[in-house]
């Protein structure tokens, strides 16, 4: 007999923006907390290299 293997599958698919990371690694509160909501965080290439673009020396990155 078969066993059967149930994954757990998000309904929904939340992309986040970049003005919202930003927001994020800036500290703002809000945005700290509504990202904390988001599981798994889903962001796009375009977003990561906007972020990444706009860091200001090499250690930031790090941060990312």
């Amino acid at each position: 007999m078969n066993a059967i293997v149930i994954q757990h599958v998000p309904a929904v698919t939340l992309l986040v923006d970049t003005d919202v990371l930003i927001w994020h690694l800036r500290g703002l509160p809000q945005a700290t907390r509504r990202l904390g909501l988001i599981n798994p965080l889903t962001l796009s290439a375009v977003s990561y290299l906007e972020v990444l673009q706009g860091m200001r020396n090499k250690a930031e990155p790090a941060a990312v």
